[in-house]
């Protein structure tokens, strides 16, 4: 019976304190230890918060200082580029003036040479006219000095249609340098080498024969007019 009410007050002083004595130590250690513990989360917290946006906002920063020097630089090259192509126009300028010299000079050329064998087969031609007694000056005139021509070798009038045949003059070549006294090698090289052969015909040694084989007296020259 005495324990009894010893129980009724423990009990009571249960209720009082909120527990067994281990259990309000640890009710009254808990706050501090949370007041303490927030701390560090608060600074766990903050230092994300620091580092992360202090990357990304120096990295644009370093091409926005290198754009505008760029574009600062080409202007004088193209500058250069400008005055460089002056040098190959005046080559071309040059090389053109030195194409139309040579083609100059190759025309005049060509043209020396085409008047020497003009000079050269009308002095044979009417050199060899003479010699068979016929006028020189018949040989400077066109049509007529074939016609003379065939007179010369013997043959009609008619065998200047020889003439527009190809190979057919050999024929006619070939009698006027028999009746000359040469032979059928010198009638060839009169067809094919004609500058060469009407000057040594006329002005060699030959004599015309006529086609009877007799030498005929050289015209004569004309006394000149008072």
């Amino acid at each position: 019976m005495k324990t009894y009410p010893l129980l009724l007050l423990a009990s009571f002083s249960f209720l009082l304190t909120g527990g067994s004595p281990l259990l309000a130590q640890t009710n009254t250690v808990s706050p501090t230890e949370s007041k303490e513990a927030a701390p560090p989360a608060e600074t766990t917290a903050a230092a994300p918060a620091e580092t992360a946006p202090a990357a990304p906002a120096e990295t644009p920063a370093a091409p926005a200082e290198l754009a505008p020097a760029v574009p600062a630089e080409p202007a004088p090259e193209k500058a250069v580029e400008m005055t460089q192509p002056q040098a190959p126009v005046e080559m071309s300028n040059q090389n053109t003036a030195a194409v139309a010299v040579a083609v100059l000079a190759g025309g005049m050329v060509m043209m020396g040479i085409w008047l020497v064998v003009v000079v050269l087969m009308i002095a044979g031609t009417w050199k060899i006219f003479t010699k068979a007694g016929k006028p020189g000056w018949t040989s400077i005139i066109p049509m007529y000095n074939i016609y003379v021509m065939c007179v010369v070798a013997g043959k009609p009038a008619w065998w200047i249609i020889m003439f527009f045949i190809p190979f057919a003059p050999i024929a006619v070549f070939l009698a006027i340098a028999k009746n000359f006294g040469k032979g059928a090698g010198f009638g060839i090289g009169m067809f094919f080498i004609p500058v060469v052969f009407f000057p040594m015909l006329g002005f060699g040694k030959s004599s015309f024969l006529g086609s009877e084989g007799q030498p005929t007296p050289p015209a004569p020259m004309s006394p000149p007019s008072a």
